[in-house]
């Protein structure tokens, strides 16, 4: 990313734009946001706290993330028994 003050170019704005469009139909709603900022943000900040630099533990909790995904898809209840499950 371009440091402060710095023009960004499109292609790098439309990436970041990306990233919080979770359903990829081309517009950030509020709900992604809400996603994004209670639900992925702390379970990141979790595995920060739990594996820091530990790279494998880092692998190994996407493994987990992805595998609950693949089971639970948008059941809130199963992720949150889930990660409940998991210590989380």
């Amino acid at each position: 990313m371009a440091p402060a003050g710095e023009k960004i170019a499109e292609a790098e704005v439309r990436e970041i734009f990306d990233e919080f469009d979770m359903d990829g139909d081309g517009a950030v709603t509020t709900g992604e946001l809400e996603e994004i900022f209670y639900v992925w943000i702390p379970i990141l900040e979790a595995i920060e706290a739990e594996c820091g630099d530990d790279e494998a533990c880092w692998d190994a909790s996407f493994e987990f993330l992805e595998a609950t995904g693949d089971k639970c898809g948008e059941d809130e209840a199963c992720w949150e028994a889930e990660l409940t499950a998991a210590g989380v």
